[in-house]
């Protein structure tokens, strides 16, 4: 199913950070609160943004199913059984989209009185289609933009004996070049002038299309459509934005939990984890890190959002919001990345943290282990790992089965932090990796 789901899994990709609703949210408010006379007005206001919001998802939505209706977004090898199974995913996600937005909203205004909850919620659900109708049109643009010119590309170029060779930032392979002669000539004369080396790189932007060589020892060909950019190379150019770990080990575990992080090549974990591992070598040794950029398939399931990736096989994602937190916002997540490890942590969402002692790990209140104390300030954006390797499979294992997950540490002021998580749909989220091929 993923196979003819990644040909066009943009459509279904969706862009729901917490913060920025709540930010577009205070900015809908806002808006109506100028444009209206009293709270009579403001209210009006709200039901009126909230038509139009929707209205305008329902329009992007239908140009999306015109599209591939149309055939636009099929090759002419498919057929009218996979058009339609991936009409009916386009359909479906909208209708998930919809349920997770409806709960998350009334989620946002839990305790408000009726008034406020109503408004609120209003300007939680326009923030939210606002955002989504602006992602598939985004990704309607692209995906047009595709079929005429091929995939975009950025990263270095360089020519060796008359011969250019380029490397994308995100495949990191090299692929010879071609061109119809007008561009291959814009390409040529500009890497003259920027260069004065032999073999030296310049960066460029591109669409092109990439076809695999008969044999192997030979590189990739690219043929490129569009030339976009040709200019000296940045030390900014093809950084990838890593998750600084504060705690990359975990210690003290009862005798039911692994001693050690590492794979043991003797459980069943690492011979799935082996094989997972080996069926990604013929892509990339891609991890969760590397995809700050890439687009994600997205389910939703109770308290979880399960997200796979768009480009790469074996790397997915989920994660769920805490339900009490006596010390600030924070996210649980799990990885699984293309080397077949998992991870479980716990990052900040809306302010930094020091957590100055060991952090206590229980699912329905049965302590599991702990995690000794990080070095360094927790900063927004970055995360605890709690566990990697067979013992976050064994988590995992405990964490289907049970209601809560909880974490309690003591703060530098010797006060006691409280997280819990919900756990209700930890399993549908585990599985909706491997229902979508990852």
């Amino acid at each position: 199913m993923f196979l003819f789901l990644s040909r066009w899994l943009v459509v279904v990709c969706l862009s729901i950070a917490v913060l920025p609703v709540f930010a577009d949210s205070k900015a809908i408010i806002s808006q109506c609160r100028n444009l209206s006379l009293d709270q009579s007005g403001f209210v009006e206001c709200i039901k009126l943004l909230e038509v139009e919001s929707g209205i305008s998802l329902e329009t992007i939505e239908s140009e999306w199913i015109a599209y591939l209706q149309g055939g636009e977004g099929n090759s002419a090898e498919t057929d009218n059984t996979t058009i339609d199974a991936e009409l009916d995913q386009l359909l479906s996600t909208s209708v998930s989209y919809r349920e997770y937005r409806d709960q998350y909203c009334r989620f946002q205004v839990t305790g408000l009185d009726d008034v406020l909850m109503s408004t609120n919620s209003g300007a939680c659900r326009i923030a939210m289609d606002r955002d989504r109708t602006s992602n598939l049109r985004r990704l309607l643009i692209e995906r047009r933009a595709r079929r005429v010119s091929g995939n975009f590309y950025r990263g270095y170029y360089l020519e060796a004996n008359a011969v250019g060779l380029f490397q994308s930032c995100d495949q990191r392979q090299d692929w010879s070049v071609a061109a119809v002669e007008a561009i291959q000539q814009r390409l040529t004369e500009r890497y003259d002038e920027l260069t004065t080396e032999a073999l030296e790189m310049v960066y460029v932007e591109l669409r092109g299309v990439v076809a695999a060589a008969e044999n192997e020892a030979v590189p990739a060909a690219l043929q490129i459509n569009e030339l976009n950019l040709v200019r000296p190379l940045l030390e900014s150019d093809c950084q990838i934005t890593t998750v600084t770990l504060v705690s990359d080990t975990t210690a003290s575990a009862p005798d039911d939990f692994p001693a050690s992080d590492a794979f043991d090549d003797d459980t069943e974990a690492s011979v799935q984890a082996t094989d997972t591992a080996n069926a990604a070598a013929d892509t990339t040794n891609v991890t969760i890190d590397d995809l700050g950029d890439g687009g994600f398939l997205y389910g939703y399931f109770g308290a979880w959002t399960s997200m796979c990736a768009a480009d790469s096989q074996l790397v997915c994602k989920a994660q769920s919001d805490d339900t009490f937190s006596s010390a600030g916002n924070w996210q649980l997540m799990v990885d699984r990345s293309a080397n077949g490890n998992w991870r479980v942590r716990l990052t900040p969402t809306t302010d930094s943290h020091v957590i100055g002692s060991q952090m206590q790990v229980a699912v329905d209140g049965a302590s599991l282990f702990t995690v000794p104390p990080g070095s360094e300030q927790i900063l927004l954006g970055s995360a605890v790992t709690l566990a990697t390797g067979n013992r976050a499979l064994q988590l995992l294992n405990t964490m289907r089965d049970g209601a809560a997950f909880e974490i309690s540490w003591n703060t530098p002021e010797q006060t006691s932090a409280n997280l819990a998580f919900s756990l209700s749909g930890i399993s549908l989220a585990l599985q909706y990796f491997d229902n979508r091929g990852n």
